[in-house]
């Protein structure tokens, strides 16, 4: 019973396959991990190394069904055509994540580590993966939003193509206060913060005269 052709191309089957997985994901150790990551410093998309071992996993296979159990692929494709049809309409929403992720992985319009804003969601990027994006939120949250999702949404990287930003504070003061005064004032306030740059200098302008206040505005790096 063990040595019937059924159970022997069973157990070729689970070898070749076995075989296939340590061969696969030795070479992404060996290139990605330790080559181009560790000495070029190169970082590739986890999505991308996935890609490589999921295709090289179905050429194995085809090859198995084809050799072991005399099925063609190609008879294999067109028999299978409705069974992909359903299947296709069942994981639709999954299947345009994964398009999705895909092509922001190409585009790159951040990465993992990047602060970004979409929407009113602002946060670091902490993982990225075929389905969806995690981030973790300025209140300590992690927020996980589906590649689909950010494809359709309008980010702002402040990471790139820097991580300095300008950010911009208004301040409204009474008419009674003298204009020079008021600029030393908030210049002063600029100092001693760890994370306003000295250079460039911060900016203070007068840029209304409202109702009940002046309004001046304080401009510095970040």
């Amino acid at each position: 019973l063990l040595f019937s052709a059924g159970i022997t191309k069973g157990i070729k089957s689970a070898i070749y396959i076995f075989f296939a997985l340590v061969c696969v994901r030795t070479f992404d150790d060996i290139f990605f991990n330790r080559y181009l990551i560790k000495k070029k410093n190169i970082s590739v998309p986890v999505i991308f190394r996935d890609i490589i071992v999921l295709l090289t996993v179905m050429v194995v296979l085809l090859w198995i069904l084809s050799t072991q159990y005399g099925v063609k692929p190609m008879a294999l494709v067109t028999t299978s055509a409705i069974l992909s049809a359903i299947i296709g309409l069942a994981l639709q929403d999954v299947l345009v994540n994964i398009v999705s992720g895909v092509a922001m992985h190409s585009e790159k319009p951040f990465k993992e580590g990047d602060f970004i804003a979409l929407g009113n969601n602002v946060g670091t990027v902490a993982a990225m993966n075929w389905r969806a994006t995690r981030i973790k939120t300025i209140d300590n949250n992690h927020l996980i939003i589906p590649n689909s999702v950010i494809a359709k949404s309008e980010i702002k990287n402040f990471s790139q193509p820097t991580p300095e930003i300008i950010i911009n504070v208004r301040v409204g003061v009474e008419y009674g206060a003298p204009p020079n005064k008021v600029k030393q004032v908030l210049m002063e306030c600029t100092t001693g913060i760890q994370w306003v740059l000295q250079t460039p200098p911060p900016i203070v302008r007068l840029v209304e005269y409202g109702d009940f206040a002046v309004f001046y505005e304080i401009f510095c790096w970040i």
